[in-house]
């Protein structure tokens, strides 16, 4: 009989013709479990690839999400509009009755005897317990109730108002933050640009000294430039952080990988007098001050109730049991009393305060026009920064494009030797200024519009989620637009130089030799880089290149001559 394989898997070892022979004929999964294996699989590539995406940008409406829930001085601001709206409750209490109860026990012994005598008759004990209730109720105060309510309820509004100043200026800040963090890593990446690129032409230009094709002074101007771009890297790196820390503080999160952004659209009027208007009318700062001139009103009207007579009435229920008056006895009480209570002399306090509360209304009138002109000054200065930052931008633009053009063309002429590299070094820092005035511009035009928009009140997180217009190409904050400098390929090794023939005797010029012209790379303007080829250099002292002359002293000058392409270098012997 032939012994049976168990149902487990394949044995552990060489695989032999039997295993193969059992693995054919093994018993297939049911269905069920294939199903579940491709399940697993699909669930594993699914983890896989979501670990390997990259992480979505986040956008500026997520970040205004973020700070607008989290922020702690909103949180701060919400909790001072609830103390006011419960202050609201609390007054709004004068204008209901109040029940009191209450409930007393004790335990009572007393004597009783002759007088005169010491001899004592009978003690007594009781057990005294009494309870009731009272219900008062004001008719009449002159009004002092609803004077507090109104001041109440105009207190809270104006803590509403102050709450949705604070969302603006939070919403404001963030945007701003997210601004500033976008532009900063711009500008250091322009810097770490400007690093690199010097490095290497650095290295190059060293190179080209060392077959003397340039000076010392060369050298000199290209380290100087890459000492200044260390120093600009190093700065914009603090910046960065320090933005990132505004970032933190506002939003309430880490700058991860940010999105572009554009401004807001549609939020503002077509002129500077509708803006005010409409800042006057809906700017929280201004209608929170006209809250508190109504506080005010409504205060000194309660401080004039106290001068004015009261009305009111009392009821109340008891009863009483085993009083010391009648033991063993349960008694019961009711009365209604109405009460007018009319103020003749308070010693001038109420008079004072009623003086001091007329003042504190001037003092909010006064406050109120200061906001109103603050406002005012606010809309119009926002609104000359958002009219400027769109020409700005636009100037900005040209100026890069224009730095880029004189870039390529100092780069040309530098091949022609028309140029040296400090000329395009210059150009090239002038292109790295531009670019930051252009991020600068991008980073102004964004706020901008945040703050004009916050200038005039509407600025509100459902505003900005719908305003938030889409960035445009020149509002892109993917990376900075870099052209490099020239990196010249390193020089090949010099040739043997051939000897030259003695020049005849009615020449004193040594015959030129020409130089080969530097080749262009294929590419863009952007990846133009120039080829250094090396002077040729003369062998032998100055006695050997023209015997006919040695030993009359002769002298030995160099005079590049960029009159006809290609260059030629040219060496002249003049006695």
């Amino acid at each position: 009989m032939r012994r049976r394989r168990p149902s487990g898997g394949v044995r552990a070892g060489a695989v032999g013709q039997a295993d193969f022979r059992y693995l054919a004929s093994a018993r297939r999964p049911s269905g069920r479990r294939r199903r579940h294996a491709c399940l697993r699989v699909v669930l594993f590539a699914v983890a896989c690839l979501a670990a390997l995406a990259p992480a979505r940008a986040e956008t500026l409406a997520a970040a205004l999400a973020k700070a607008f829930g989290s922020h702690p001085e909103l949180g701060q601001q919400r909790a001072a509009l609830y103390v006011a709206q419960e202050g609201v409750a609390v007054q709004e209490g004068g204008y209901w009755p109040r029940l009191s109860a209450s409930a007393d026990i004790g335990l009572h012994r007393f004597q009783s005897g002759p007088l005169g005598s010491e001899t004592i008759d009978s003690w007594r004990r009781t057990a005294p317990r009494s309870g009731g209730l009272t219900l008062d109720y004001t008719l009449f105060d002159a009004g002092r109730t609803s004077a507090n309510v109104r001041e109440a309820k105009a207190g809270a509004r104006a803590a509403n108002e102050t709450l949705r100043a604070a969302e603006q200026t939070v919403l404001r800040n963030a945007a701003a933050a997210y601004m500033d963090v976008l532009r900063a890593q711009g500008v250091a990446a322009l810097r770490r640009a400007d690093v690199q690129t010097l490095t290497t032409q650095v290295a190059q230009t060293a190179d080209r000294f060392a077959y003397g094709d340039v000076t010392r002074t060369d050298v000199a101007q290209v380290q100087a430039q890459l000492a200044g771009a260390k120093a600009d890297a190093l700065a914009a790196e603090a910046d960065l952080l320090a933005a990132s820390a505004v970032y933190r503080q506002v939003i309430g999160e880490a700058p991860r990988a940010l999105a572009a952004a554009g401004p807001l659209a549609g939020l503002a009027p077509s002129t500077l007098e509708q803006a005010v208007a409409l800042a006057q009318r809906e700017h929280p700062g201004v209608r929170a001050a006209q809250e508190r001139v109504d506080a005010a009103r409504q205060a000194a009207r309660a401080a004039e109730a106290e001068l004015l007579p009261t009305l009111g009435v009392q009821a109340r229920f008891g009863r009483s049991w085993d009083a010391p008056s009648a033991p063993r006895e349960r008694q019961g009480t009711a009365s209604l009393t109405a009460g007018l209570n009319v103020p003749i002399f308070q010693g001038g306090a109420p008079s004072a305060r009623v003086r001091a509360a007329k003042h504190a209304v001037g003092q909010a009138q006064q406050a109120a026009d200061v906001q109103r002109d603050v406002v005012r000054a606010q809309v119009v200065a926002a609104w000359a920064q958002w009219q400027a930052s769109d020409g700005v931008l636009k100037a900005a633009q040209v100026q890069v494009r224009s730095a880029e053009s004189a870039v390529a063309g100092l780069r040309e002429e530098m091949i022609a030797g028309q140029r040296t590299t400090f000329d395009v070094l210059t150009a090239q820092t002038a292109l790295t200024v531009a670019q930051i005035s252009l991020l600068t511009a991008q980073r102004n035009r964004v706020v901008a519009s945040f703050g004009l928009v916050a200038a005039m009140g509407r600025l509100t997180l459902e505003a900005a989620r719908g305003a938030l217009r889409a960035p445009g190409p020149e509002m892109r904050f993917a990376g900075p637009v870099r052209m490099p400098m020239p990196i010249p390929k390193r020089a090949p090794a010099i040739p043997p130089a051939a000897p030259l023939a003695a020049p005849p005797a009615e020449s004193s010029v040594v015959p030129q030799t020409p130089r080969p012209a530097s080749p262009r790379l294929a590419g863009s303007v952007e990846t133009l880089a120039a080829t250094f080829a090396p002077a040729p250099r003369l062998p032998g002292s100055v006695e050997t290149l023209a015997p006919g002359f040695a030993p009359t002293p002769v002298r030995l000058a160099f005079a590049p001559r960029i009159d006809s392409p290609p260059p030629f270098l040219g060496y002249e012997l003049r006695r």
